[in-house]
């Protein structure tokens, strides 16, 4: 049982202690990161990302290369580099009746200027469009003139969420529920930056996700595994993390509202307990960081309380530094200490 302060140190905890675990001679290929929804991996996908730590998604993309990222986060681009061609011609495919060439030639008439933003906001720029799309292009270029007022990310994802997003996932995509839980998880992330920035810089480090395709490099012959516990049936590794065990993330609070449903919960619990040979971690952030900074005490995920406590120990994280409380010298690691 891994008792960590947030959801930020619950992601250093998987990291260094994966880091410890090569140390001691485990094998990447050794570890999986098991978890109930994708976006719970967002912060593990970054710290992974800092560190250089080789991983895989398994069963799907990592978090920012999924499409409905990179439409939220072309909007941004626009805002922080008015003349990203390869944002400004993916958003502006996102309106009805608008394809490659319109888009081009779009482009083309707004890239020209120094400020291609107010280029778009411009009367005249609607023209370019037939009849049946000006009218949705206006309130389009509105959006985006609203938009470059803004400074703090969070707001912007939450801009274009409620003003065109979110008619966008509906209308285009499967699993818009889900799609549209991973754009709120990304607005709660990006809350802890102050500046667009700072958090396009951060997130850089996921890989390309400005254009069409995504851009990866040579594929590494050893990784660490990330699931879902979906994903991850019929499975095992030797070592398995499971973040997020609180109450409202594992169980999720989406599915928790029958019986019959927190039993399907508890089934998705044990399959993910159960994909570890040797050594698993559960991990418990004690507190969740809102949208206003603000802290969030969080319930330990009920099935915890269903596990005998003989059949724990019990871990501590002092100032990044993780030790058991008991049987130290079955899994003690010493982590730098954490900025």
């Amino acid at each position: 049982m891994v008792p960590a302060q947030d959801h930020f140190q619950q992601a250093c905890f998987i990291a260094e202690y994966t880091l410890g675990l090569l140390d001691e001679g485990r094998a990447l290929n050794d570890i999986a990161v098991l978890y109930r929804s994708h976006w719970h991996s967002l912060e593990i996908q970054l710290e992974f990302q800092r560190r250089n730590i080789p991983f895989h998604v398994r069963g799907g993309l990592r978090f920012f290369e999924q499409a409905h990222m990179k439409d939220v986060i072309c909007f941004m681009r626009i805002i922080q580099n008015r003349h990203d061609e390869l944002a400004w011609l993916r958003v502006l495919k996102m309106l009805p009746r608008v394809g490659s060439a319109l888009s081009r030639r779009m482009w083309e008439h707004i890239g020209r200027v120094d400020d291609p933003v107010k280029m778009a906001c411009e009367p005249a720029t609607a023209d370019l469009f037939p009849a049946g799309a000006k009218a949705c292009y206006v309130d389009f270029a509105k959006l985006v003139k609203d938009l470059a007022q803004l400074r703090a990310p969070a707001e912007i994802i939450d801009m274009v969420l409620e003003r065109f997003y979110d008619d966008y996932l509906v209308s285009h995509y499967d699993g818009a529920n889900l799609r549209r839980e991973d754009i709120r998880a990304l607005a709660n992330f990006a809350a802890q930056y102050k500046t667009l920035e700072a958090f396009l810089a951060d997130i850089a480090l996921a890989g390309e996700f400005s254009g069409e395709t995504v851009v990866t490099g040579p594929e590494e012959q050893e990784f660490v595994t990330l699931s879902t516990v979906h994903q991850a049936k019929g499975l095992e590794w030797p070592v398995v993390f499971v973040p997020w065990l609180a109450d409202g993330r594992f169980p999720t609070d989406l599915a928790i509202n029958t019986q019959e449903e927190e039993a399907e919960e508890r089934r998705v619990f044990h399959v993910a307990v159960t994909r570890a040979k040797d050594e698993v971690y559960l991990i418990v952030p004690q507190v969740y960081r809102n949208r206003s900074r603000s802290l969030v005490m969080m319930k330990p995920s009920r099935f915890l309380t269903e596990i005998e406590q003989e059949l724990t120990e019990q871990m501590e994280l002092e100032e990044g530094l993780p030790h058991l409380i008991a049987g130290e010298e079955q899994g003690t690691y010493s982590a730098p200490e954490q900025t």
